[in-house]
């Protein structure tokens, strides 16, 4: 029992790792207006929508593990952000001790960030 939570306690925290070092950033275009934001699917390997994953986004500068905001995706694995500040952000969506995380630079216009989580299916 013990065994099996700290190996998916290492595998989280190795794939945790991973996801930081092979992390890639994206370009968004955002403006200081309401109803701008970032949003998009959370997805698996094979294109299966995620339900029920948690999306945090960190505004560069903020606290690093406090996220500024944190949602849920709905039943099609859909996520938003909305009334955005433009700026450097980081966004990551966790499920079941798989986490993906990517960075976004928000400077006019609305984002869509699809997120991929490889869960096993």
């Amino acid at each position: 029992m013990v065994s099996k939570v700290i190996r998916k306690a290492f595998s989280l925290i190795a794939i945790s790792l991973l996801l930081c070092i092979v992390g890639q950033t994206v370009y968004a275009q955002t403006a200081d207006t309401p109803g701008t934001g970032i949003h998009g699917y959370v997805t698996s390997l094979n294109n299966t929508s995620i339900p029920g994953a948690t999306v945090n986004l960190f505004k560069e500068g903020a606290s690093p593990t406090t996220p500024t905001l944190t949602t849920q995706t709905d039943s099609g694995g859909f996520y938003a952000f909305s009334n955005l500040q433009p700026g450097n952000y980081s966004i990551s969506a966790s499920k079941d001790f798989y986490v993906y995380t990517m960075s976004a630079n928000l400077s006019e216009g609305n984002q869509t960030l699809n997120l991929l989580l490889p869960l096993p299916s």
